[in-house]
């Protein structure tokens, strides 16, 4: 029993019993309102202060006494260009040109560009036009210096480093975006847009379909792809061997598991919060093999490298779903303990719904889950059995 506070007519506080008659059963309520404390919580706010962090870096990089040479244009910029059509060939070409004129002027613009976002993003106050900025410069950068990170060449892939990191970057940024829904919530509580789940299975799917192009499909491509290690340290070389074996003694099916892997973190990443969580956790340890052995660590050692490519990305965007997941958590929970019907001590029900409103919304959350299992099936499969075919 409860004593909840009533306001009578005459102005008087009083209270009043109350009872909680569960429309649904106590250890669910229970099991729901143990879950929610055990989700991470990657917020808005860490999203931001992260990619505060790494445009900072970007200008570090951007820093190094190669950027400022006219062979960052030709070395850097202008291979974006090779095998791609001309609507994305021509802008990309005219770019590096352009950089190659003037190089150290225009390589000092953009570092204080990537300053002026690190700074930005780092400050509360700050970070609405940081967030309409970097996604502005993200979208030419990615368009002009990246040739859009290759989609179009048919040969880019997930595992190398597509679609690029500073599209991520936007993505991220746009999901940050402060909620302005949530004045009675602190920032630092919020997670990120309820429509990136739906940017992370683009990703994923998107990669697997990328791997499934005839430029890209078979282990042979795959073996290529994390086959060199471009001038690399040491300790990164028995990494790659150690891939390049398994590829060579695997046949088709380490390529394949490869796709099957993509599609079902994509998918999961669509599903209930435990679904969530999973594909954080397995996608955050596939972008760091892909990071590692795809794409060389971000090739930070080299002198030449303008940011550290999409791996760490993909995994803040694991953290950011993560959140999500948790959000969603404690939102069910609040739901569940909120259908509960409130009776006074008369009897009479004072708040929550009926006992066959509580049955329609259980009917309906079965039926997503029923398409949920069925789309994780599904895709999977079916890319699967491209791959394998």
């Amino acid at each position: 029993m409860a004593r909840q506070p009533t306001l009578q007519h005459g102005g008087l506080l009083m209270t009043s019993s109350t009872s909680v008659d569960h429309a649904l059963p106590a250890s669910v309520v229970r099991s729901a309102a143990a879950h929610r404390y055990r989700w991470p919580r990657t917020t808005r706010r860490g999203v931001q202060i992260t990619l505060g962090v790494l445009w900072l870096l970007d200008a570090v990089l951007q820093l190094q006494p190669f950027m400022f040479s006219t062979r960052f244009a030709q070395g850097v910029l202008a291979p974006a260009a090779q095998g791609q059509p001309g609507w994305v060939a021509a802008p990309v070409d005219f770019f590096a040109r352009l950089i190659a004129a003037h190089p150290a002027a225009l390589n000092t613009g953009f570092v204080l560009v990537q300053i002026a976002l690190g700074i930005g993003f780092l400050f509360p106050r700050l970070v609405r036009p940081a967030i309409v900025g970097s996604i502005a410069w993200s979208a030419g950068i990615w368009w002009f210096g990246e040739g859009l990170g290759g989609l179009a060449s048919g040969h880019a892939s997930l595992v190398t480093g597509a679609p690029g990191a500073v599209l991520l970057y936007a993505v991220l940024a746009a999901a940050a975006w402060p909620n302005p829904n949530n004045h009675s919530t602190r920032p630092s509580r919020v997670a990120v847009a309820r429509w990136f789940p739906l940017a992370w299975a683009a990703l994923w799917v998107g990669g697997a379909i990328l791997q499934l192009l005839p430029g890209q499909r078979g282990s042979a491509a795959l073996r290529d792809q994390v086959g060199s290690t471009d001038g690399g340290p040491d300790w990164l070389a028995p990494w790659h061997h150690s891939a390049m074996a398994a590829l060579s003694h695997g046949g088709s099916a380490p390529f394949v598991a490869v796709v099957a892997l993509m599609s079902i973190v994509g998918v999961a990443g669509l599903a209930g919060p435990r679904w969530q969580m999973a594909a954080a956790a397995i996608g955050s340890v596939a972008a760091t093999a892909f990071w590692v052995l795809g794409q060389n660590g971000g090739a930070l050692y080299s002198g030449q490298a303008t940011d550290p490519n999409t791996g760490p990305l993909i995994i803040l965007m694991a953290l950011a779903l993560a959140g999500t997941s948790a959000q969603q958590s404690r939102t069910g929970t609040t739901a569940l303990v909120g259908s509960a019907a409130i009776r006074d001590h008369r009897g009479r029900r004072t708040t929550g719904n009926s006992n066959s409103t509580n049955k329609h919304g259980w009917k309906n959350i079965m039926d997503r889950r029923k398409a949920t299992v069925g789309l994780l099936i599904a895709v999977p499969l079916l890319l699967t059995g491209c791959a394998a075919a």
